[in-house]
């Protein structure tokens, strides 16, 4: 009798395993392969469109030349096409083999999707004010920190660049005016996680070329979720992620030369005695109008005939650079398949310095090299779990004459054109004996 009924429990078990067999064919079986060719309005081919199957579960992306071949293997009808700055298009793949799909533009951003920190909407479903930039567009701009890049770019944004020093510089950022609490700054979000410590030094540290969106929070409607740490507003930053398709890589490299946009006022030597005088006769009339330089010096510097008894320097010019310049480049790997994306990114700047110097052993003009990196990786485990894996760092290496390059630069301006330098130089009489050896600092 035991017999007989684990000869039945067999039998069933291989019943069972054969039906599991034969859906699992019959799946295999409705898996087709459709390629086609994604294009613009004006016929033009488009990279980087994604294209997903309706039920979701298989994507990849489509190649320079607008091509593209996925499998659909989850019994979807159609296919989905979407790409920043057009309209998200389903088209039905019934029979068809071969797809060509030719994209509309979006006009007024109702398929962009808005990065909220921890949730996402489409455009056209967002009530409350929220100002949105893309990071090519940030890209754009031949500047060394993040922060400079937001300037007229984000409604509801204000900057204040309050130190400019190379590779150095500060920006505050304000939205919606000024406020008391933490200390005027926004609340900065990141991949989802809050940086709630100095967050404007935290955004120096990432290149606009790893930035998908940034998103500023300019209402109680869309920071409610952040609570009190949202009173001054939130931007939200959101990195780029792998996507589906053969694996890409993309380069980008430009140079770019900076320059100083506004310089104090210098003054040659016989303005700067005239006025020296000028001063010490309002503080103290009584010893003349000549209590520094006699009308002799003065027309001695107004002549420039001596320059070596009458010097007339501009220290500005003498030790200034009217350009620095500045590259960078960039490297991009994206790619994966229905389970695992990855996007990998390695970006390298270098920045010279604005200073004149002439050493060719040891140059001590400022010098700054700066390297960072970011890797994400999305793995689909199972239809009910997922896991990432968010991997980022830098390396700055900085070279600064001196104490700082502001102080070398505030001490230009301070030292008088009249003044001998920077190498004094040797005087003699009328017999050409030595006056004065000269040859010091």
């Amino acid at each position: 009798m035991r017999h007989n009924s684990f000869t039945k429990i067999t039998c069933l078990l291989s019943l069972i395993a054969i039906c599991f067999l034969n859906i699992s064919l019959a799946a295999q079986d409705t898996s087709s392969v459709i390629k086609g060719v994604v294009t613009n309005q004006f016929g033009q081919a488009l990279p980087d469109v994604l294209v997903n199957s309706e039920n979701g579960r298989n994507g990849t992306s489509t190649l320079v030349g607008g091509a593209f071949s996925i499998t659909v293997d989850d019994n979807s009808k159609a296919l989905v096409f979407s790409k920043h700055g057009f309209l998200t298009q389903k088209v039905a793949v019934g029979d068809n083999s071969q797809l060509n799909v030719s994209l509309q533009p979006d006009v007024h951003n109702n398929d962009e999707v808005v990065q909220l920190g921890y949730t996402s909407q489409l455009r056209e479903a967002i009530s409350g004010a929220v100002s949105t930039v893309s990071g090519k567009e940030l890209e754009r701009s031949p500047v060394a920190n993040l922060t400079q890049a937001f300037a007229g770019r984000l409604s509801g944004l204000t900057t204040q660049e309050t130190y400019s020093e190379l590779s150095r510089a500060t920006t505050n950022l304000y939205i919606r005016g000024l406020s008391s609490y933490r200390d005027n700054h926004p609340l900065v979000v990141i991949d989802g996680i809050m940086v709630a410590y100095n967050p404007a030094q935290t955004l120096d540290y990432i290149s606009a070329n790893e930035i998908t969106s940034v998103s500023v929070l300019k209402d109680a409607s869309t920071e409610a979720l952040y609570g009190i740490q949202g009173a001054n507003g939130v931007i939200v930053i959101t990195t780029k992620r792998g996507q589906k398709g053969k694996l890409q890589v993309h380069a980008r490299y430009d140079q770019s030369v900076q320059q100083a946009t506004t310089t104090p006022m210098f003054y040659n030597s016989a303005t700067y005695a005239a006025m020296r005088n000028q001063a010490a006769f309002n503080d103290d009339p009584a010893n003349g109008k000549n209590q520094y330089f006699s009308d002799e010096q003065i027309r001695g510097y107004q002549s420039g005939a001596n320059k070596e008894l009458y010097p007339n320097n501009n220290w500005y010019n003498m030790f200034m650079r009217d350009l620095a310049t500045m590259e960078r480049v960039g490297i991009d790997l994206n790619g994966g398949n229905d389970n695992v994306q990855f996007y990998s990114n390695l970006n390298v700047m270098h920045q010279g310095g604005l200073f004149n110097t002439d050493q060719t052993k040891y140059n001590p003009n400022s010098n700054d090299l700066w390297i960072n990196y970011r890797s994400n990786v999305d793995i689909r485990i199972n239809r009910y779990l997922k896991a990432y894996v968010r991997l980022s760092g830098n390396i700055k290496r900085e070279r600064t004459p001196g104490e700082s390059n502001s102080s070398i630069y505030q001490s230009i301006f301070q030292i008088p054109s009249n003044v001998y330098g920077p190498i004094t130089p040797q005087i003699l009489d009328a017999s050409g004996e030595i006056v004065s050896p000269g040859g010091g600092v």
